[in-house]
């Protein structure tokens, strides 16, 4: 089962292409969009042709792309963001039943549909992720539209107290394309009572046959 160095390495893989294409969107203003749609295209290019794809090669020869809801700027959102002032660690239960020690780092609070929402925001203990903000996550779409045992959001801090969650960047976990990952599942204080049509859909394993 892989879950360590290789789960944590993907986890920085999408991280970095993430943070690429969020620090040049703030630039970029109306071209939101399209620099959306270019990390969609590079992680595609990863999926389909880097070693550190969670495909194996029998799903690399078939893959033509993951599958998204259209971007929608309204799911780019800057949230309130509260720091813990004690960092507890809180266990994860993961896809095969064991759990894995993580530290909640604060909670994000934001408006959506005219309600208000929060996520708690965790840090790994791992050496390798540990200055990741790490959000998994599940919402009214999960087991229908998308991944039913929830997404992962990647966070970056915008200053002031305040956090950018951009679902736009919402991501399926290693174990929704390929079953020997292990993958921490959202804990209960993240399950979102909110439809969140942005970000990846459900994997198309039946083209994969």
């Amino acid at each position: 089962m892989k879950f360590n160095n290789l789960f944590f390495g993907g986890i920085v893989v999408i991280v970095l292409l993430i943070l690429v294409y969020s620090f040049s969107s703030q630039q970029a203003g109306d071209s939101y969009v399209e620099e959306i749609k270019a990390y969609r295209k590079e992680k595609d290019e990863l999926f389909a042709n880097s070693k550190e794809s969670p495909l194996d090669r029998k799903q690399k020869k078939v893959f033509e792309g993951l599958n998204y809801y259209p971007v929608d700027q309204a799911y780019r959102i800057t949230a309130d963001f509260e720091t813990f002032p004690l960092q507890e660690a809180i266990k994860i239960q993961t896809n095969i039943g064991v759990s894995r020690v993580f530290k909640k780092h604060g909670k994000a609070t934001f408006q959506l549909n005219n309600k208000t929402h929060e996520l708690l925001i965790l840090k790994s203990t791992d050496r390798l992720t540990s200055k990741i903000l790490f959000i998994p996550f599940t919402d009214e779409t999960s087991g229908r539209e998308t991944y039913g045992a929830g997404r992962y959001l990647d966070a970056e801090m915008s200053g002031n107290n305040k956090i950018i969650l951009d679902f736009n960047t919402a991501y399926n976990p290693y174990c929704a394309y390929n079953s020997t990952y292990e993958c921490p599942l959202p804990p209960k204080e993240n399950n979102l009572t909110v439809k969140i049509e942005a970000g990846e859909k459900i994997f198309k394993k039946t083209e994969l046959d």
